[in-house]
């Protein structure tokens, strides 16, 4: 199935997810197939507190309604979009991952609850990302836009002790999931995506090219972690123990996946940053005052720095915007 391909238990972080996806697919012109998936083992407390009520409807009957009340809660500012309700009796993983496989993107929330912590990342949210043949965003619960204060800069190469910077969140934010009746996505803004020369991290830095793209004024910002140690590009294996050499050798690998990772790619207002030390630590500093992160599927490094199960890991579990792990296909589109 085409289009955007979002799971349901009734949870915030659920709520959240559904408002994100319902925004996504309104920039893309697509549909939004919302999927709840309940069985004996692992059904949704939501579910569970409807239809154990003194004289409450089956199960099937709450997880519909959970469904439904879901949709009208997050996906109300967002007529136009064609949100499909699928309540399903499955394994939520199963029935998530057979969904996307022809989907354009999936999207998942982190806290969810329910028996087995649906939704939470060590269960759903983590299969789906491990398994998925596509492209995985996954939503925190609390999705509070960034600080409308621009993100202090500096020149390529300027080497800060906080290496990026780190902008708080406002207060006032909105219940998660939750979309008022004139919602509209949120255009502008920062999509902060990681590279380090491999295959995984230029298909991650096209899908966010275009990411920015349909956010109109949004700024794509590249962030390349270079090791103390040493640092890897290409096949080469350079030892660099000055912060000049790692600086330059950083730039220049960000200057190789600029060049081959924005090539033929949507046309953005692009920005670059070298950092010190792990690349989780430069990007979740990063995420506070970005949008979007997106991440790739796997990377290369002196710790693997983007494989899934280090930084990629890492963001899913930490960043406090949305995060996209990009696994694409040659057939499936950014």
């Amino acid at each position: 199935m085409a289009g955007i391909v979002v799971g349901v238990d009734g949870s915030p972080g659920s709520d959240a997810a559904l408002a994100w996806a319902a925004a996504e697919a309104q920039r893309r012109d697509v549909a939004v197939t919302a999927i709840l998936a309940w069985a004996p083992e692992d059904c949704p407390t939501a579910v569970l507190e409807i239809a154990y009520a003194s004289g409450g409807p089956t199960v099937e009957t709450a997880a519909r309604q959970v469904l439904a009340d879901a949709v009208r809660r997050s996906a109300r500012g967002y007529g136009a979009v064609d949100v499909r309700q699928q309540p399903v009796y499955r394994d939520a993983v199963e029935a998530l991952l057979d969904a996307a496989a022809g989907a354009d993107l999936l999207v998942v929330g982190r806290h969810g609850k329910g028996t087995l912590h649906r939704l939470v990342t060590g269960s759903v949210s983590t299969a789906c990302v491990r398994k998925a043949l596509g492209s995985v965003v996954v939503v925190p619960a609390s999705t509070a836009p960034p600080s409308s204060v621009p993100p202090r800069t500096m020149p390529l190469g300027t080497l800060p002790a906080d290496a990026l910077p780190a902008d708080a969140l406002p207060a006032d934010a909105l219940p998660a999931g939750t979309a008022p009746a004139d919602a509209a996505p949120a255009e502008g803004g920062l999509v902060l995506v990681g590279v380090d020369g491999s295959a995984g991290s230029l298909a991650a830095l096209r899908w966010a090219a275009h990411a920015a793209a349909r956010r109109g004024a949004a700024t794509l910002r590249l962030v390349h972690a270079w090791s103390p140690l040493s640092l890897r590009h290409g096949a080469q294996h350079r030892p660099a123990y000055g912060r000049t050499a790692l600086a330059s050798a950083g730039r220049a690998a960000l200057d190789v996946c600029r060049e081959d990772g924005l090539t033929g790619a949507a046309d953005v207002l692009v920005e670059t940053r070298v950092a010190a030390g792990g690349a989780a630590r430069a990007l979740l500093t990063g995420s506070a005052a970005a949008r979007l992160l997106v991440v790739g599927a796997g990377g290369r490094g002196e710790v693997r720095d983007l494989l899934l199960g280090s930084v990629s890991s890492q963001c899913v579990r930490d960043a406090p915007c949305p995060v996209a792990v990009v696994r694409e296909p040659a057939t499936r589109k950014p």
